[in-house]
């Protein structure tokens, strides 16, 4: 909080909040035109309204202008499928080694997120790479298919996966694995404190699109 309190001056749309004004563009209401994808297909299972938050994603993705988009809805209303939805949307739009950033305010957060973000891989029937997602921070849970997507438990794989082809292997730079992991990940999933951490304060300039749930 106090590091994001100090960059507030850096932030474009600070004027914007500061003295709003009618005229001003970071108000107007954002077109919610969906763009060339080629996941398109799979939106048709999204109702009406979670379509457009889609849609609106969309257009702020592909917008110049650095936006505010704020979702509300009560508990079951598919916020978390919505922005699982968001996300693959906008996977194939990244440039080669940005990033699609999402945040929540506790592990627990995370975790579903994560979970429903591999879930909609899966119905969608999108095929998913190894290292895509990468759930940063917080203990690896026991459940081994939420497990794998760990920072920390992918750092070891990698690890043992050296000792294995290298059995006389006798150091490693993990700095440098863990560094490795997170360049090659499209999608990082942390907490909203841990993303001032030193761990990703190489990614500032490499994230595309940042989602906060429960904001």
């Amino acid at each position: 909080m106090i590091s994001a309190v100090n960059t507030l001056n850096r932030w474009p749309g600070l004027q914007s909040l500061l003295e709003p004004t009618n005229e001003n563009s970071y108000f107007q209401p954002i077109k919610t035109e969906i763009t060339h994808s080629s996941n398109t297909e799979s939106l048709k299972h999204f109702n009406d309204q979670q379509l457009s938050i889609i849609h609106t994603a969309s257009h702020m993705f592909n917008s110049e202008e650095g936006r505010l988009h704020m979702i509300f809805g009560p508990p079951g209303t598919g916020k978390s499928r919505t922005i699982a939805g968001i996300v693959l949307h906008l996977l194939d739009q990244l440039f080669v080694g940005n990033k699609l950033l999402i945040c929540a305010p506790s592990n627990n957060a995370c975790n579903e997120l994560t979970r429903r973000i591999l879930d909609e891989f899966s119905h969608q029937k999108i095929p998913y790479t190894d290292g895509i997602l990468v759930r940063v921070g917080g203990q690896p849970p026991e459940d081994e298919n939420l497990c794998e997507h760990f920072h920390e438990f992918m750092i070891h794989k990698t690890v043992f996966q050296m000792l294995t082809n290298e059995p006389q292997r006798k150091t490693f730079n993990t700095s440098k694995i863990a560094k490795d992991i997170l360049e090659n990940a499209k999608i990082i999933v942390s907490t909203l404190n841990n993303c001032a951490s030193s761990r990703l304060g190489f990614l500032k300039n490499k994230v595309d699109f940042i989602i906060i749930d429960e904001g």
